[in-house]
């Protein structure tokens, strides 16, 4: 395997880091399948994936139909993707491609703006990271 999952519960978020190498389709479904355990086993509404322990990443191509194609998280787990500043491009694709299939996942560079906003008791955000100024300082 090229990936490993690290995860711990922090109240009631699911923070899920992955590491390494995420280079073909079907990993991303084992990785995405052993996700959707952890959430289950854990009964987390919230989940935190942090992705910047990424040393190689799915093309574009490959995850605009990863993101169609791999089972998907019930739509009540609000979700947050921690993602490197330089992999912005990357996360608005995945952002947008997500919220295509209705999954709405909200990217963010920074761990603790992250957490705050999953600490939030308010419903999922529609506002992309780049369409949040402050966030980009």
């Amino acid at each position: 395997m090229d990936y490993t999952l690290e995860s711990h519960l922090e109240g009631d978020i699911l923070v899920v880091r992955i590491l390494g190498r995420l280079r073909t389709m079907a990993q991303g479904e084992q990785m995405v399948r052993r996700v959707l355990s952890m959430v289950q086993a854990t009964g987390a509404g919230k989940l935190l994936f942090d992705v910047r322990g990424l040393t190689e990443r799915l093309d574009l191509g490959d995850m605009f139909f990863h993101v169609r194609q791999t089972p998907r998280l019930e739509r009540y787990v609000r979700r947050a993707v921690l993602e490197s500043r330089d992999q912005l491009d990357y996360a608005k694709f995945f952002e947008i491609t997500s919220a295509n299939v209705g999954q709405q996942v909200t990217t963010f560079f920074d761990e603790d703006e992250a957490m705050s906003w999953l600490r939030e008791q308010r419903g999922p955000q529609a506002t992309m990271p780049w369409q949040r100024q402050q966030r980009l300082g």
